[in-house]
């Protein structure tokens, strides 16, 4: 049977608060990761662009 993210919570204790803060605080940083990836991505794709002669 798995665990569920919730129970995990639960079983650590921790107050309501804290674990609203603490989940507001992983979705910033999924989305700065997502960010990375997405900037990342698009320099990648401007450097083969140009590399190979595309518009720029």
């Amino acid at each position: 049977m798995a665990v569920t993210t919730e129970q995990l919570l639960d079983g650590l204790q921790i107050p309501e608060e804290r674990r609203l803060a603490l989940w507001e605080r992983a979705e910033r940083m999924r989305i700065g990761v997502d960010y990375a990836r997405a900037t990342r991505q698009a320099l990648a794709d401007r450097r083969s662009q140009h590399g190979s002669g595309g518009p720029v």
